[in-house]
């Protein structure tokens, strides 16, 4: 993931990375990705995630390195 705040990864939260910043749990969120993706194969459904709650390309890419077969938006 390239940014300003690429940096301050796994740093304390003391100010020092520019805001706006999404910041996240990159442990639990890649949890969660790998459960989706889970829940999806096993119930025979493709997983095409909603990324405006997000808004990030980086957890996008993510998403369909895990198995999404894209993404959307409205």
């Amino acid at each position: 993931m390239n940014s300003v705040n690429a940096p301050f990864l796994g740093e304390a939260l003391d100010g020092r990375f520019q805001t706006p910043a999404l910041l996240v749990d990159r442990n639990k969120l890649d949890l969660n990705i790998a459960a989706m993706a889970r829940l999806c194969e096993a119930g025979g459904r493709q997983l095409r995630p909603h990324v405006k709650s997000h808004k990030c390309p980086d957890i996008a890419r993510l998403q369909i390195a895990a198995g999404a077969i894209g993404v959307c938006c409205a």
